[in-house]
């Protein structure tokens, strides 16, 4: 079985343009992944968790 990414050009027997075809599509296709690679996403920022008041109020405090 013919295989690209393993035999490359030099695998295709008798100029198949099917199978040079494969392997030109299995070209870009690595080429491609390299590019996303590449210009991967930057970093999240970390944001700081905001601060939660305590707005239940209590049953036996003293109203303020």
């Amino acid at each position: 079985m013919f295989d690209p990414f393993e035999g490359g050009r030099g695998a295709v027997k008798g100029g198949c343009p099917r199978c040079t075809s494969l392997v030109e599509i299995c070209e870009a296709h690595q080429k491609m992944l390299a590019l996303m690679r590449t210009f991967a996403p930057p970093p999240e920022k970390k944001r700081r968790k905001p601060v939660l008041q305590d707005l239940q109020i209590g049953l036996f405090e003293e109203a303020r």
